[in-house]
């Protein structure tokens, strides 16, 4: 039998094999990785761009290195409405999730939308999440995500905007304000009429003086605007035309995530019509019942983490 000392030296040996071993092993990973990084063309699925996390798995260091992305984020039932796919090689067919993603690691991807049909997208930018009606999924990267979700209120319309009797408006130097016997519940930067017997005489966004008092710019002489009988103040619920002739809901979405300061629509499939809004939109007390038409109001994603271990 062997003795202690004899174990102990093949013990080490072992080792020591072990350490040569594991070493080697990261130091072909390194330059696997550095050869991945800088020359693999990412536009070939056939690149070792694709092929390399498949075999590498213990060094997600080098992943990040080499720039795939850590997880997918996803939301349940929801798919986005505007997406642009990217340059080339945007399809796949029969393809399994995981490869997907492996080949979205390309910075230009920002995300992937597959089918139902194992059939995905590349795509470059990806936004406006409305509840899904195609049966798509949508994956997007974790540190790119969309900015707008879309909550459904069925049957639902914004309240028509209070009109407000003026009790005094004046002008000082081309500002007129003008101020109201109720709260106005204006914010500054939301815009406003001032109508006098039917026409609108002022049009502008206001400034808050206080809950009974707003600015706008009009140029006008000084002086107090007399007589009062019959001037308003009304609030705009937007600043967006009313589009016509849209195909569905998530096109008005899609458009409406062009305008920046978007709060929500309202899609109306009879008349095919998309009404944007600009203001806060209050889903306890600004809205009310309207057949046929259907409100859509803007909130960031509540995004989840997919769960999908793709290398």
């Amino acid at each position: 039998m062997p003795d202690a000392a004899s174990l102990a030296m093949g013990a080490i040996s072992g080792l020591l094999i072990l350490g040569l071993l594991v070493g080697l092993y990261m130091l072909v990973s390194f330059i696997v990785a550095a050869y991945i990084k800088n020359v693999a063309d990412r536009t070939k699925s056939s690149s070792w761009w694709y092929k390399f996390p498949k075999w590498l798995v213990p060094n997600t260091a080098l992943h990040d290195w080499v720039g795939y992305p850590s997880s997918y984020s996803t939301l349940a039932g929801y798919e986005p409405s505007s997406y642009l796919l990217v340059a080339q090689d945007n399809t796949q067919s029969n393809a399994a999730i995981t490869d997907c993603m492996l080949q979205c690691g390309d910075e230009k991807c920002a995300g992937i939308i597959f089918t139902s049909a194992n059939t995905c997208y590349l795509v470059s930018s990806l936004d406006g999440l409305v509840p899904a009606a195609t049966g798509n999924t949508f994956y997007v990267k974790s540190d790119n995500p969309p900015t707008k979700e879309y909550v459904a209120y069925p049957g639902k319309i914004l309240k028509p905007p209070t009109v407000f009797p003026l009790t005094a408006a004046a002008v000082t130097s081309n500002v007129l304000q003008v101020s109201t016997a109720t709260a106005h519940g204006l914010t500054t930067g939301m815009s406003a009429d001032i109508t006098q017997g039917g026409i609108i005489a002022v049009s502008n966004v206001v400034t808050v003086v206080d809950p009974l008092t707003v600015t706008l710019p009009f140029i006008h002489s000084d002086g107090p605007v007399l007589p009062l009988t019959g001037v308003t103040l009304t609030p705009k619920l937007t600043t967006i035309p009313i589009a016509t002739n849209v195909a569905s809901y998530a096109v008005c979405a899609a458009n409406c995530v062009t305008h920046v300061d978007c709060t929500g629509f309202v899609y109306d499939s009879t008349g095919r019509n998309c009404a944007m809004y600009t203001v806060p939109i209050d889903t306890t007390n600004g809205i009310v019942n309207q057949t046929g038409a259907d409100l859509y109001v803007s909130q960031s994603p509540a995004l989840t983490d997919s769960g999908i271990s793709y290398y």
